[in-house]
């Protein structure tokens, strides 16, 4: 309820005091709204003095008591100031934060602000404004969520700035930022035709004495906005690849034109840039007296975004570093706190699921590697044991050619075991091979292909000597946690087998 009367108060009110520093010096104004028009009444400047400075220990400590000379000297007799703060102090994003309610929104802000200043966040002071979304191209989607113009500094800055002010009898009512006031001049420059154009950008930019702020607009839209410090006096370099990087984000809205505001070197911007340059004065909205200096055209800019309605008006709050003022702050320490616990809280449920999903995975991933493991141990001992089966086939025929056994015809058990051998396709191991008199020769195996046993079946087929082939079983097993399939083939022969040497002597040896 209280930020709802400061914002109407701040809304019907029709003059304001506005305070920069520029280098060495502090500049004021003071203007009042006359129905849509903002007049500068009056300005004034004041040198920092460097011996107070040293004094006090710091540079920053003589801008309070030289901006109370400016206003002594200009006849301002207001004792609250709206600062005008310098690009390259705040840093200004537009992002895009997740859906939220509009009272978790401030706390987004502040966890936002640490990816572009990173600090802890009581050492941060953002302001934000909601601004319309950017359209997305055709078949693209839209996010949800709210997009916001967000401006971020240090709280020791402000901290600083504002005791300096208070030792001269001052207070800060607020603070602005001097290149989003001076985008807004742009806008207000545009005609309603333009405004609501689809075609193409364009490169606004203004400076100071270290370096050039860059903003890009899309009609009244503002696309993208960067402080470019002077490497040497020369931003010329940091400018060409700012702006290489928003042609490739954004090929659809190209850049037409620069819009130079301010102290700009219009040659060096044309040459940097390679885009015609044309200079904005902020003079149509605002006025300004005879002989009115330019280095105050960003506190002109800012009284008026002060004083009416703005589409950049951002603004840092007072109470947000002041430390006098702690008779409210126990209440907004308290609603902080509880929409930290409420945004925590999101991010803890959400860390959680990722920590399940990501444990989850582990552990399927953990098997697949057992798994792959158990199957290279399980072919290692098929392997083996195919090995030690040929092993046995040829210490086999050596024996029996060594005991002069003479056998004859396609009958003959090792000639029957070497023609089965040779028909073995890879993959398909043999466990064992029985073989009776009279009797079909019976054939076991095991195989992880069981298509390797029809090849297998064919083969014996084939086989000189066979007359039929006939599958006993064909059934899936788990050996050693591996599936694997076994399976039995009948094989009947053709005729009788002749008996060999070995059997007669053993016929007649059990005779006898």
């Amino acid at each position: 309820m209280e930020k709802r009367q400061t914002t109407r108060k701040r809304t019907s009110r029709s003059t304001v005091t506005i305070a920069g520093i520029q280098g060495e010096a502090a500049f004021v104004l003071e203007a009042s709204l006359r129905g849509d028009r903002v007049i500068v009444e009056r300005w004034g400047t004041a040198a920092i003095d460097a011996n107070a400075a040293k004094a006090g220990g710091g540079s920053e400590d003589g801008r309070g008591p030289a901006i109370a000379r400016a206003l002594a000297e200009a006849g301002i007799r207001s004792k609250s100031v709206v600062v005008c703060l310098p690009a390259r102090t705040v840093v200004v994003k537009r992002v895009q934060l997740p859906p939220a309610a509009p009272d978790q929104i401030p706390q987004l802000v502040r966890f936002e602000a640490q990816r572009y200043l990173p600090l802890p966040l009581e050492q941060l002071v953002t302001g934000y404004l909601p601004v319309e979304a950017e359209p997305r191209s055709q078949g693209g989607t839209r996010e949800k969520g709210t997009e916001v113009l967000l401006a971020i500094t240090r709280r020791d800055d402000l901290v600083r700035l504002s005791a300096s002010l208070v030792g001269a009898g001052l207070q800060i009512e607020g603070c602005g930022v001097d290149a989003l006031a001076l985008a807004d001049d742009y806008a207000r420059s545009l005609t309603d035709d333009v405004a609501k154009s689809n075609g193409h950008a364009s490169l606004v930019v203004s400076s100071d004495s270290q370096g050039l702020h860059a903003q890009i607009l899309h009609g009244t839209r503002l696309l993208s906005t960067r402080y470019l410090p002077a490497d040497e006096g020369d931003w010329g370099p940091d400018l060409k690849r700012t702006l290489t990087g928003y042609a490739l984000e954004h090929q659809a809205v190209p850049i037409a034109e620069a819009i130079a505001q301010g102290d700009v070197d219009e040659h060096l911007l044309a040459r940097a840039a390679g885009l015609p340059v044309r200079y904005l004065s902020g003079t149509g909205e605002v006025g300004f007296p005879p002989g009115f200096p330019a280095p105050y055209q960003p506190l002109a800019s800012l009284a008026r975004q002060w004083l009416s309605p703005s589409r950049y008006g951002v603004r840092l709050a007072p109470e947000d570093w002041q430390t006098g003022n702690r008779s409210s702050g126990r209440t907004g320490a308290l609603l902080a706190v509880a929409a930290s616990v409420a945004v925590l809280g999101l991010l803890v449920v959400t860390q959680l699921d990722r920590q399940k999903q990501a444990r989850a995975e582990s552990a399927s991933a953990s098997r697949l590697i057992r798994m792959v493991r158990s199957d290279r141990k399980q072919l290692a001992r098929l392997k083996a044991e195919r090995d030690l089966l040929a092993d046995r086939y040829r210490l086999v025929g050596a024996g029996a050619g060594s005991a002069g056994l003479r056998e004859t015809g396609p009958q003959s058990s090792l000639e029957l075991l070497r023609r089965v051998g040779s028909r073995t396709p890879e993959g398909v191991w043999l466990t064992q091979v029985a073989y009776r008199r009279g009797e079909p020769l019976q054939i076991l195996g095991t195989t992880r292909n069981s298509a390797a046993v029809t090849t297998f079946i064919r083969g014996l087929e084939r086989m000189p000597g066979c007359e039929r082939v006939e599958l006993g079983y064909l059934r899936s097993a788990t050996v050693q946690d591996t599936e694997v399939t076994q399976f039995r083939v009948d094989c009947v022969l053709e005729g009788k087998p002749r008996e060999t040497t070995m059997a007669r002597e053993d016929t007649r040896r059990t005779s006898q």
